[in-house]
This record gives structure tokens, sequence and C-alpha cells, in this order.
């Protein structure tokens, strides 16, 4: 009982230090690199921390309510979108797109909606073309309409489910079946879908949803590109890359997808069936960054760069904006992480024993769903190949991969 007491006072003071440090690893990062803006989120053990550093503007700092773009993390909320609709009903992931869609000269019929979120289609990209690169920097103003970037879809790179390869046209495509099955715009089924059950007023689709809130100025090349207009930007990147959100907001976002059952459990296993060898499920990737493996993306529009976490080892959400393009998001999220894990890891190894690091130790699935407490070596093998997280008595946690030829013991992984 004295230890356990001891152990929560260690963990109510270590917290009390948290903020600042993670606010000062933010500045620090931000400051070696250059960075003009950041604002950063993280969720963890049922507290939230925002450390902001930079500026959007010359006087204006940036703030964690500020809006930035997220890009191609976009492409997360249209793969949960599909998943939705299917749980619905109104669609199948295995379905030939042409079940949806009528025929394109470019855009092969047997592709399924599945090869279309993670990125097995084939399609060529139409963002990549330099017609649409020329367009846009010649009349940021325009507007597309979906049918002109359908008409810019090049030749197909490969047959379906022949190769991967990251394509912003497989999202297109997504989003138009998603119109086509939900009945509405795309903005309005992210809204009903996601956005509003969740109470996340500040992620919308832009420009078709209007903006709540201030948007933070934009840098390219370490100028202030803010006066230069982005509809041509914003309205082809659409459900490949145009959404917008406060830091804070889309953190929220991904604690309650891996934490509070935004998909079924049948939903859940899809979005994180990952594509060898590039480990890309269904709009998210599996990455290790700050030394532990977690579930993200990143995205990238003109000004705006974006990285987004989920560590499992931790249970905490990470997500980090930037308002300068090229960015490096990525540099801060690994900070971050190695700040959460060393925070961890402090608090515990005072208390470390020798039961510590056998049994019992409880198991989690990598979205964090509780599986079993184990008591012995041979029941922790029993557990089918995949990746887990094990909690070991002392509360040290550490994520391991379980294939089938592998023996593994609890007190081997704690001593790694």
């Amino acid at each position: 009982m004295l230890l356990t007491a001891s152990l929560a006072s260690a963990v109510q003071a270590a917290d009390e230090t948290l903020p600042r440090k993670l606010q000062d690893a933010v500045t620090a990062v931000q400051q070696r690199l250059d960075i003009q803006g950041v604002s950063a989120a993280v969720l963890w053990n049922g507290q939230r921390y925002t450390p902001c550093a930079g500026f959007s503007f010359t006087g204006r700092a940036v703030t964690d309510d500020m809006i930035l773009a997220i890009g191609s993390n976009t492409k997360t909320m249209t793969a949960v979108l599909l998943l939705r609709l299917q749980e619905d009903g109104l669609l199948d992931l295995d379905d030939a797109i042409s079940k949806h869609l009528p025929p394109h000269p470019r855009i092969n019929p047997s592709i399924t909606v599945r090869q279309l979120l993670n990125h097995t289609s084939g399609l060529g990209e139409y963002a990549g073309g330099q017609a649409y690169r020329d367009s846009v920097l010649a009349n940021p103003r325009r507007t597309w309409q979906r049918e002109e970037l359908f008409a810019m879809i090049p030749p197909a790179a490969s047959a379906p489910g022949e190769a991967w390869a990251y394509c912003n046209t497989n999202y297109l495509v997504a989003g138009a079946i998603a119109e086509i099955v939900g009945g509405m715009p795309l903005h309005q089924l992210l809204a009903q879908y996601i956005s509003a059950p969740l109470q996340l007023d500040s992620l919308r689709l832009f420009p078709q949803d209007s903006l709540v809130g201030e948007l933070a100025h934009r840098w390219l090349g370490g100028r202030d590109a803010s006066a230069t207009p982005m509809m041509a930007e914003w309205s082809g990147a659409w459900a490949a890359g145009a959404v917008i959100s406060t830091a804070r907001q889309y953190a929220a976002f991904y604690h309650q997808l891996f934490s509070e059952g935004v998909l079924s459990a049948s939903s859940m296993s899809e979005f994180i069936a990952f594509v060898a060898p590039n480990s890309y499920g269904l709009g998210i990737r599996r990455l290790m960054v700050g030394g532990q493996i977690v579930y993200g993306h990143g995205g990238d529009i003109r000004g705006y760069t974006s990285s987004a976490l989920w560590i499992p080892s931790l249970r905490a959400s990470v997500v980090v904006l930037t308002n300068e393009g090229p960015g490096t998001p990525a540099a801060i999220a690994d900070t971050i992480v190695r700040v959460l894990a060393s925070h961890t890891t402090s608090v515990q190894e005072s208390a470390e024993t020798e039961s510590a690091f056998t049994y019992p130790a409880r198991v989690y699935d990598i979205t964090g769903a509780y599986i079993t407490t184990v008591i012995s070596d041979e029941a922790l093998r029993e557990l089918t190949p995949g990746i887990y997280v094990c909690v070991a008595a002392n509360d040290q946690r550490r994520t391991i991969q379980i294939l089938g030829q592998r023996k593994i013991g609890i007190r081997e992984i704690y001593r790694r």
C-alpha cells in the first residue's frame, strides 16, 4: 500500500511538469528548424495539452484555437466515412466501383472501393500532371468542378491489386462514390457522420463548409502567401486533402476514433488491415515515431503541413499542424512522442521490481481495446499473431508484434 501511494504521488508530481516539457520541446524544434508557426495537441491520460510556438504573422502568435489545413490527413476522414457508409449498408468495400460510378475511359471498372482506400487501385495521379499544376498556379481563384478533375485522370499506372502507389486519384473517386451512395455532398456527409456526432465543429471540408474561427496565415518559401487565393488548391484537393481544423479538435477526432468506438470492431479491423510493404491501411499508416509503433498520417497543402498520430502503447493522440510549406511537422511529432514515453518511463522506473516484469500482464490490441490478462508465457504465445500492447503490473507498457513462429515471454518483453 505504501508503494502504491508513493507511486501515485510520483505520478501526480510528474504530471505537473509535463505541460512545460511539451511546450519547451515544441518551441525548441520550432526554433531549431525555423518553422514559421506550430499548433500542436496531445490527448493523454484524460488531459489535453496544446503547446504552440511561432507566429501566424508578425505580431500575431499561433494559438491553439487557430484553424489550419490538414492536407492529406483528410484521407483518414474520407476512409472513416466510407467505412461508416458500409456499416449503414449503403455499400460494401469489396464492391467493384462500376456498381456505383458511370464508366470512365481511364478507370478500370473492376477496381474495388477497398483498393481505392488502400492505394492498390493502379490509377494514375490526376494532381501530378503538368496541366493541373499549371492551372492551379495560373488561376488560384479557380473552383474545380468534379468532372474537370475526373477528365484529368491519366492512364492507369498498374492493374488493380498489382502494386501499391500513393495516389490522390483514389480519394477523388472514393469521395465521388460517397456522395452517390450517401445522397448528399461530401461536406454534409462528413458533418453528419463525423464532425457533428463527435462535436468537432472546426473540422470542416473547405471551401464547401464555411470557416468558423481564425485561419492561420500560410507561408511558402519564407514569405507570407495568405494574400494569394487558394480556391484552386482547396477545390482540387477535395476528398484527398481539403479538410481544415484546429490541432486540438483533430487530436480529439483521433482519440475518439481509436478509443471510443467511432467504428465498429469489424470496421476497425478493416481500417487497420495494412498492405505490405508500405504498412498502409485505409487512409492510415503504421509507422515508427519516437521509438514507438504508431498509427497515423501526414499532410501537405501549399503552406500548411500536418502530422497526426495515435500511440497505442500510451493510448495517446498527437497532432502537429504548421503554417509553413515545405514544413517538418513529423520532427515535432517525434519529439512529442519521445517526451511522453520518457515521462512515463521516469515515473515507472522508480517503483520497478521483479514482479513488475512478470505476471499478470494486461494485453490490448493496437487500437487500445482490452483483449485479456495473461498469467503465463504460454497464454501470451496463444494470442493470434498481430501487434499488441502489453501492460505490466507496474503499468510499464511495451508495443510488441507476435508472429506465428515467434516464441516470446512476458519477462523478455519488459527487459528489452
